[in-house]
């Protein structure tokens, strides 16, 4: 365990000092624990034994977590490296720890790292971050949700290598800062990772749902990001994922939600009358947009 690279990361990702110092202290009294945890984590992709920490007490056992994964961040380093891959895609990678830090501080009221099974994604080089957006490595599969003949007429053939796209918190969904992503994209995993005959993007989101046209404006710059997709399906699941990116809940009464931004005030109005926002399934082949 590298303390100094740690530190010298926490200071790039401009990690919160209060959860900082208490990941360290964790280091100080158990380094042999977080080390296997943090090998087991890159090596193994396992995260079983942190993930049931977490449910066991939140409280307690953020900041341990929170420090195996800082430690796995060595052992991601050097992965880079081998695969010649610029440091400064690492790092942008890594403000992500930062980003669900706070959001987890938001949602949960505890310092610490509360999404582990989120941030093995990027712990084993399975995400990247570029510009704007999170790209994962992925394939199509929508068998159970179309019918043989739509399956057929898919823009991207089901089965097809794809990257999933992820939309991170943060920065405004500007249409054009996306689409520099997406052509980031198209040069970062053919230079790479050659192997990977990817056949376009794909994503699942709330903020693809088609009824959004009936709330938001035309200017939308969530509107503008759903242009960038051929529409597939939607799944009605009650709104949660919408829920947990507007207001980092996840439960309560939706009544007593803030209204501290339009979109809060336009989508809370909607799910109070009895409106719904279900996951959409949106896909960008390769050809699209060039």
């Amino acid at each position: 365990m590298n303390k100094d690279f740690i530190a010298d990361l926490c200071t790039r990702i401009q990690l919160p000092q209060e959860d900082r110092e208490l990941a360290f202290l964790e280091m100080e009294k158990q380094p042999r624990r977080i080390e296997r945890y943090a090998r087991r984590m890159y090596k193994r992709n396992n995260v079983v034994h942190l993930q049931a920490l977490l449910k066991a007490d939140r409280k307690q056992y953020a900041p341990l977590v929170l420090a195996v994964l800082l430690c796995a961040t060595e052992y991601t380093y050097a992965g880079y490296r081998e695969h010649g891959i610029p440091e400064q895609y690492y790092y942008d990678m890594m403000v992500d720890i930062t980003r669900w830090t706070e959001s987890g501080r938001a949602e949960f009221g505890v310092p610490g790292f509360s999404e582990i099974g989120w941030a093995r994604n990027y712990i084993t080089m399975n995400l990247f971050q570029l510009g704007r957006l999170q790209f994962q490595f992925s394939k199509v599969d929508l068998r159970g949700k179309l019918s043989k003949q739509e399956l057929k007429k898919l823009p991207i053939p089901n089965g097809s290598k794809s990257l999933y796209i992820h939309i991170p918190k943060g920065a405004p969904l500007d249409r054009e800062a996306c689409l520099d992503s997406i052509r980031q994209a198209k040069e970062f995993f053919p230079r790479y990772y050659p192997d990977f005959d990817f056949k376009g993007f794909i994503t699942r989101s709330w903020l693809l749902d088609p009824r959004l046209k009936e709330l938001l404006p035309e200017s939308s710059r969530i509107l503008q990001f759903q242009e960038m997709f051929d529409i597939i399906h939607t799944d009605n699941d009650h709104s949660h994922a919408a829920i947990r990116f507007i207001w980092y809940q996840s439960d309560g009464n939706v009544a007593e939600y803030p209204e501290t931004t339009s979109l809060q005030r336009t989508v809370k109005q909607y799910l109070m009358n009895g409106g719904e926002l279900g996951e959409t399934f949106g896909m960008i082949p390769l050809e699209k947009g060039r």
